[in-house]
């Protein structure tokens, strides 16, 4: 399938809420396949067009999704990870297809003030605590009961205060610097 020159050539990378997984459906041009395995051959997987969904709950799991994502497939997981492990993947996950503009560098570890001091307003935290957990960014304006706009302006904000060039990476450092809850 060529997807030069369509919606198809940019690759999809989502997180997706673990209840939500079974029913996601890819992108038009995107074929949905069920876990992180590939053939050995072919090694760039880009013309195939497949989307491989599933979720990551260790470190072999993270492993097997980015290594799929850097043969050309697109990603749908569930992130089952907690804590540091949790931040590597999605600040991984982000540089797999970063926004044009983004940095080649890694983002800077946070440091300095917490959670309380980067004056990130209530639905600005609650996005961020979402996407964290897995939602995206359009269940989480659901659920935070905001339109899709407002909540992508939110999601600028929240980049900015946190130094961040991406919503993955921005929620992987909101949850380095926020401690869990207990809803989780």
């Amino acid at each position: 399938m060529d997807v030069s020159g369509s919606d198809a050539a940019v690759i999809p990378v989502v997180v997706v809420p673990a209840d939500a997984l079974a029913t996601w459906s890819p992108p038009g041009g995107w074929v949905r396949r069920e876990g992180f395995g590939l053939p050995s051959r072919p090694w760039d997987l880009r013309d195939r067009c497949w989307v491989c969904v599933g979720s990551v709950a260790d470190g072999d799991g993270a492993a097997a999704a980015l290594g799929a994502g850097v043969r050309g497939t697109g990603l749908a997981v569930a992130v089952e990870l907690g804590g540091t492990a949790r931040l590597r993947f999605l600040e991984d996950l982000a540089k797999l297809h970063p926004e044009p503009d983004a940095s080649l560098r890694p983002p800077a570890a946070p440091s300095g003030p917490g959670p309380a001091d980067l004056g990130l307003g209530e639905l600005e935290r609650r996005l961020l605590e979402l996407v964290a957990r897995g939602s995206t960014l359009s269940a989480a304006a659901t659920e935070a009961h905001v339109s899709r706009r407002t909540a992508h302006r939110a999601m600028a904000r929240a980049r900015t205060a946190l130094g961040a060039t991406t919503t993955a990476s921005a929620a992987a450092r909101w949850a380095a610097l926020e401690p869990p809850s207990d809803d989780r």
